[in-house]
């Protein structure tokens, strides 16, 4: 059982908004462009994390409640432009994506980086979100958009893996929900957890179980 689901958003923060508007014109998506620009003030904030994709909360707010408190969030805010130090993605179980952040180089980048490592549920599990109240001929621009980027991830969640599209709360509450199921189900540990622990073997010169053991089981 994973007593600890370590999560990582990846969005949007307010000092990037203006640059994704500015990309949208240019593609003439100037109707996504306004939708952007009318709610960026409600939505987004300084730091990944602070992102609220249901205009009132954000991540933490939603899936940190008293039943779900084994969710620990991860910040990605150190990730650079070129995406070199995705080691900082080490032991996250899921991303949740904001459908936007697509448009930005630096996320582009990233999923080009990680895409194929995360297309199984098994190592990584990815939860698309994107607002109910766009337009639906918005939301296929969106998912296009999305398509291109994050192409093996979203072939594995065609097949039916564990990766979700949340247009609602409702939604991103059954998503959580039903990983913290599936984590716990596991027979092994988080992968941060066991590293972490593995860590401290090591630093403490705790034999593991791969190592060989003296005088344990030996006549």
């Amino acid at each position: 059982m994973a007593d600890i689901i370590y999560y990582a958003v990846i969005a949007l923060k307010a000092e990037e908004v203006k640059d994704v508007i500015n990309l949208l014109d240019q593609k003439e998506l100037t109707r996504l462009s306004k939708w952007l620009a009318k709610h960026k003030d409600s939505i987004y904030g300084k730091r990944p994390e602070d992102w609220k994709p249901f205009k009132d909360k954000s991540i933490s707010e939603i899936i940190e409640g008293n039943e779900t408190k084994c969710y620990r969030c991860q910040s990605i805010s150190s990730l650079d432009e070129d995406c070199t130090n995705t080691d900082i993605l080490s032991g996250i179980n899921v991303f949740f994506i904001d459908v936007f952040a697509m448009y930005l180089q630096k996320y582009q980048n990233l999923a080009i980086r990680v895409d194929h490592a995360f297309r199984h549920a098994e190592e990584s599990k990815c939860c698309l979100l994107m607002n109910y109240t766009l337009p639906v001929n918005l939301q296929d621009q969106l998912e296009e958009q999305y398509s291109s980027t994050w192409n093996q991830v979203l072939k594995e969640y065609e097949k039916g893996s564990l990766h979700r599209v949340a247009a609602r709360v409702n939604d991103l509450n059954n998503f959580k929900n039903f990983v913290k199921h599936y984590l716990e189900n596991e027979e092994l540990p988080n992968p941060r957890a066991k590293r972490d622990m593995g860590k401290y073997y090591q630093d403490h010169d705790i034999p593991t179980d791969d190592e060989y053991k003296p005088g344990f089981g030996v006549d």
